[in-house]
């Protein structure tokens, strides 16, 4: 699966890459940490302590010319135990996206891979550094291409987009059974006004999605909608949605346009980098709800998101591919422990991030709420949580940096956790390419049977 990735990842790069702007920088970090709870038991049961050292080589790779542009970013993750060598380990990290013009203004194609470790059950201790000695993480490879055709006749412009995206699994869930495998295929079609300033915007648009997986029931979901946008402002439209979908709750495979549904809002675009859109409507599931805010400032970003959408584990990995890259975006300090799973869910989720950047000091806030209320079989799952950081420039070569994070959530086996974490860093510049880190984290989890660790962090990365 790491070739898989890392050729879905490159190749498109490879090809295209002559007489363009290239950058590639290697890199190798080493580190040795010490942990206090190297097998997150509870305290009574005699906590084992581990000296972990890693040797971590990497590279990124940008390329940019006038009808391409890509990036690479790979990571080798070497795990060494000083006490237990089965606890040895390598991991693959991988992330790509790349863009490439076929046929100008007319035919393009995007393409976007990874290959991460991800969490499999969070009723059971989390694993996010890949170091501790449970389990629960399995190596997922997700790369989605999807070329697309952007025309426009006088006064209507046309788009058609095709995506097909594999996610593949390593690992096995709590009973030991293995991860479900699966394809995923979308067909995206529109027809609108190519004038987004006339006085009304029109819009014509079909969806289908299909998931297909080695084992369980295939997955299949249409929508066709119809849109109008009346602009009573230079930067305020007023908007209306309406259509049939697929009544997941009644077929899951059948793709039927079978339940119609309908939404009314409003857009603002505050200027080009700064809007907000908020739509209420009906679905098939119910009330429905959509709210999106941007904000960017010389010295401040904001991001804040609501939405809700029928889909599964698969999916949700598999659509991330085809998303743009972060950029200038808020940087997440933390992310839901939401499970793997095939069944089919709605899920209504919820997420804020800010920065607020300074001459040194620069603090961001990320919070977030999912919940997943599954159509197939009984259960729900809700997450919640927060994280806030703090880093500032000590001095010309230091840069000290505070984190913190909480996460609440019930799991559909209807267990509670309540995962804390708390993290010191401190980074200094040795060289034009050398630099040093120490860091030292603790993080509990309070539920039966509970845990907390403590680990210490010294490291230093070189790029060439």
């Amino acid at each position: 699966m790491v070739a898989r990735a890392l050729v879905a990842g490159v190749c498109l790069t490879a090809f295209y890459s002559l007489r363009a702007e290239v950058a590639f920088n290697p890199s190798v970090a080493v580190s040795a940490t010490y942990v206090d709870n190297v097998s997150l038991v509870p305290s009574s049961q005699g906590p084992e302590s581990d000296v972990l050292a890693q040797v971590n080589p990497g590279f990124s790779l940008t390329v940019k010319k006038p009808r391409l542009s890509a990036n690479v970013l790979y990571n080798m993750q070497n795990l060494f135990s000083a006490n237990d060598s089965d606890r040895n380990q390598t991991f693959h990290q991988l992330g790509s996206n790349a863009t490439a013009t076929l046929v100008q203004d007319a035919l393009f194609l995007d393409l976007g891979a990874t290959y991460t470790q991800q969490l499999i059950d969070p009723n059971r201790p989390l694993n996010g550094t890949n170091f501790f000695d449970v389990g629960n993480i399995t190596d997922a490879a997700a790369a989605v291409v999807t070329p697309y055709y952007i025309g426009r006749f006088g006064r209507v412009k046309a788009e058609l987009r095709y995506s097909y995206g594999i996610v593949n699994y390593s690992g096995r869930d709590s009973a030991g059974t293995a991860l479900d495998d699966s394809s995923y295929q979308q067909i995206r079609a529109r027809l609108g006004s190519s004038d987004s300033d006339a006085l009304f915007a029109w819009g014509l648009q079909y969806r289908r999605e299909e998931s297909s997986y080695d084992l369980s029931l295939p997955y299949a979901y249409a929508q066709a909608t119809a849109e109008l946008d009346y602009h009573a402002g230079a930067r305020l439209s007023l908007l209306a949605r309406g259509g049939s979908e697929s009544d997941l709750s009644v077929n899951l495979d059948a793709a039927r346009l079978d339940s119609s549904f309908w939404s009314a809002g409003f857009r603002w675009q505050i200027d080009k980098l700064s809007g907000l859109e908020a739509l209420a409507g009906h679905r098939f599931f119910g009330d429905s709800y959509f709210f999106k805010w941007d904000r960017q400032l010389a010295r401040l970003r904001i991001g804040v998101e609501y939405q809700e959408e029928p889909g599964n584990s698969a999916q949700e990995l598999a659509r991330s591919q085809t998303r743009p890259p972060p950029g200038d975006q808020t940087p997440r300090l933390i992310d839901p422990s939401a499970a793997i799973t095939p069944d089919t869910f709605v899920s209504k989720d919820f997420s804020a991030n800010l920065a607020v950047t300074g001459r040194v000091t620069e603090i961001t806030f990320t919070g977030f709420r999912k919940n997943r209320k599954y159509l197939t079989v009984p259960g729900s799952e809700r997450y919640v949580g927060a994280g806030v950081g703090l880093s500032r420039r000590i001095g010309p070569r230091l840069t000290g940096a505070i984190f913190g994070t909480y996460e609440d959530g019930k799991t559909r086996e209807n267990r509670d956790f309540k995962d804390i974490s708390g993290r010191l860093v401190l980074e200094r510049t040795l060289g034009r390419a050398l630099t040093g880190q120490f860091e030292v984290v603790h993080t509990q989890r309070s539920e039966t049977p509970g845990y907390h660790v403590n680990y210490a962090r010294l490291s230093l990365q070189a790029s060439f």
